[in-house]
C-alpha cells in the first residue's frame, strides 16, 4: 500500500504531458501577444525615464510626474493581468478536458491511474508556467515601486507599505487561483478512482468490521479492569498483577485484529488503496475539497495505524515516507500549509510517519497526565486528549534531550491504579506532573500555545525528575 502511494507521486514526474496540445495561439492571436509585449516594454521604459530624471536632478517627483507614474503603473498592471488571464484560460481548458476524459474513461483501473498522472502533470506544468509569470510580474512591480521610493526612509513610510502589501496580496490571490486548477483535476480523478476500485466496498466493509471489533475489545477491556479493581475478578493481593495480565491480553488482541485485516487484504487491494491515498493527498496539497466519505476512510486507516503490529507499522512508514518527501520537495510552501491544517490528511500522515514523532511512551505520559482533567472541563473541551497528543508532538524534542527513564505507563487508565510503592520507585512523580500540566494549560488559556507550552514544560519538568 505504502509503496504504491509513493510510486504514484513519483510517477507523475515521468508521466506524459499534454501541455503542447494547448498552444497559446488557440487562446490569443500572435498580433495581440506582440502588442502586449511592446506596450509593456514602452511603459517600463517611460517609468524608468521619469525616475532617472528625478534622480539625476536630485529632486523629488513633481505632481505631474506622480500622476503620470500612477497612470503607468495602473496600465502596466492591466497588461500583466491580461497575460495571466491568458494562462488562466489555458489552465481552465486543461481542467475541462481532464474532467471530460475522467468521466468518460472506459479502460482498466491501471490505465485510469496512468491517465490521472498525465493530466495532473499537465495541470501542474501549466500552473508552474502561470506562477512563474506571476512571480516575474511581481518582481518587476516591486522594482518599479522602489524606483519611486528611492531612500530607506521613504520605503519605511505607510504609503510604500500600503502599495507593497497590495502587490503581495494580488500575487497570492493569483497563485491561489492557479493552484485551484490543479486541485480540480486531482479531485475529479480521485473521485473516479474510488468509484472504479474496490476501496469503497470490499476494503471499507473489512475496515468497518475491524473498527467494530476494536470497539468491542475496548469495552471488554474496560469492564475487565473495573472488575479487577472492584474485586470481582482475582484477589486483592494479585490485583496489580491481574491488571498487567489484562493489559497484555488487550494489547495482543488489538494487534491481532489489525494484523488479520491487512493480512486478508490482497496485493491488488493494497495497491489500489495506496494509489487512492496518494491522490487524496495530492488533492489536499493543492487546496482541493475532501468529501466526508473520503475523510472517513482515511481517518479509519490512520486510526488503525497506531494499533498495527510494529513490523507492519515500520513497513508502512518506510514505504509512505518517500511520498511525503517528494510532495514536500516539489511544493514546499503548499506542503507546509497543507500539513499544518488541524485534522488534515497530510497533517495526520506527516505526524504518523515523522521521524521525530513522539514515542508511544511519551504519548501515553501526555495523555495519562491529561486524563484526570477531562472530567473538569465543560462539554466544549471534550477533545482535550487529542489536543494533548498534538502537544506531545510539539514538546517531543524537549523530552528527547533529557536523560533518564520516563517510566512505563501500562495504559491510559492506570493513573489511579499505580501504588504508592510503584510511584516511589519510578523516576516520575505523576501527581506533580499532573499538576504541572494543569497549570500549563491554565497559563496557556486553553489556546494550546505551542511555544509557551514548551517553555513552561522546559522550565518545570525537571522538578519531577
Amino acid at each position: 500500500m505504502g509503496k504504491s502511494a509513493s510510486d504514484f507521486i513519483t510517477g507523475i514526474d515521468n508521466a506524459k504531458s499534454h501541455l503542447n496540445s494547448f498552444n497559446e495561439t488557440l487562446f490569443v492571436s500572435s498580433e495581440e501577444q506582440q502588442e502586449l509585449s511592446q506596450n509593456m516594454n514602452d511603459i517600463q521604459n517611460a517609468i524608468t525615464e521619469i525616475c532617472k530624471k528625478a534622480s539625476d536632478e536630485r529632486r523629488g517627483y513633481t505632481q505631474e510626474e506622480v500622476t503620470q507614474l500612477d497612470e503607468y503603473f495602473s496600465k502596466l498592471r492591466e497588461l500583466k493581468d491580461r497575460e495571466i488571464q491568458i494562462q488562466s484560460e489555458i489552465a481552465t481548458a486543461i481542467t475541462q478536458q481532464a474532467v471530460t476524459n475522467a468521466e468518460n474513461f472506459q479502460g482498466s483501473l491501471e490505465e485510469y491511474k496512468i491517465q490521472s498522472q498525465e493530466w495532473i502533470k499537465t495541470a501542474t506544468e501549466q500552473k508552474n508556467a502561470t506562477v512563474a509569470l506571476i512571480e516575474q510580474g511581481t518582481i518587476e512591480e516591486v522594482a518599479l515601486l522602489n524606483q519611486r521610493y528611492t531612500t530607506e526612509e521613504e520605503r519605511q513610510s505607510e504609503a510604500y507599505k500600503k502599495e507593497y502589501d497590495a502587490i503581495m496580496e494580488q500575487k497570492q490571490t493569483k497563485i491561489n487561483a492557479a493552484n485551484e486548477e490543479v486541485a480540480k483535476v486531482s479531485e475529479i480523478y480521485t473521485k473516479g478512482y474510488l468509484e472504479r476500485s474496490n476501496i469503497n466496498n470490499e476494503f471499507s466493509t473489512e475496515l468497518e468490521k475491524c473498527l467494530k471489533q476494536q470497539e468491542e475489545l475496548e469495552e471488554e477491556h474496560k469492564n475487565a479492569i473495573e472488575e479487577i479493581q472492584t474485586g470481582l475478578r482475582g484477589s486483592v493481593i494479585d490485583k496489580n498483577k491481574a491488571i498487567e495480565q489484562e493489559d497484555r491480553r488487550y494489547s495482543v488482541a488489538q494487534k491481532e485484529i489489525w494484523n488479520q485485516m491487512y493480512k486478508n487484504m490482497t496485493d491488488s487491494q493494497a495497491e489500489q488503496l495506496g494509489v487512492w491515498l496518494a491522490q487524496v493527498s495530492q488533492t489536499e496539497l493543492y487546496g482541493g475539497k475532501i468529501s466526508d466519505e473520503t475523510r472517513h476512510i482515511v481517518d479509519s486507516i490512520m486510526d488503525s495505524y497506531d494499533k498495527m503490529p510494529d513490523k507492519t507499522r515500520k513497513s508502512m512508514k518506510d514505504a509512505m515516507s518517500p511520498m511525503l518527501d517528494e510532495m514536500n520537495k516539489s511544493e514546499p510552501s503548499l506542503f507546509a500549509k497543507a500539513s499544518s491544517i488541524a485534522n488534515g490528511i497530510l497533517t495526520r500522515l506527516r505526524r504518523a510517519f515523522d521521524e521525530h514523532s513522539p514515542s508511544k511512551k511519551t504519548r501515553q505520559i501526555m495523555k495519562f497526565a491529561m486524563q484526570p482533567m477531562e472530567e473538569e472541563m465543560e462539554k466544549g473541551k471534550r477533545n482535550l486528549t487529542s489536543k494533548a497528543e498534538e502537544l506531545a508532538d510539539s514538546v517531543n524534542e524537549k523530552f528527547k534531550n533529557m536523560h533518564g527513564n520516563l517510566g512505563t505507563v501500562k495504559s491510559e487508565n492506570n493513573y489511579r491504579r499505580i501504588s504508592d510503592k510503584e510511584k516511589s520507585q519510578s523516576l516520575i512523580d505523576y501527581e506533580k506532573l499532573y499538576k504541572i500540566f494543569l497549570r500549563a494549560l491554565t497559563d496557556c488559556k486553553m489556546k494550546i500555545d505551542k511555544e509557551g507550552f514548551i517553555r513552561f514544560i522546559d522550565d518545570r519538568l525537571m522538578e519531577v525528575m
